[in-house]
């Protein structure tokens, strides 16, 4: 049982993977904050 809870250096590399993809995640939903927002004061600004 101890063996299937062991470190694999196989799969090791896919968990800095995860960590990456949930930092771009994050910068894509950050610009997507600055885009609407930006959006949304250029209405104000024509209005």
């Amino acid at each position: 049982m101890m063996q299937l809870l062991a470190d694999d250096p196989a799969i090791r590399r896919f968990k800095s993977h995860k960590s990456g993809v949930s930092k771009i995640n994050k910068i894509g939903d950050f610009l997507t904050v600055v885009v609407v927002v930006g959006k949304y004061s250029c209405l104000c600004a024509l209005s």
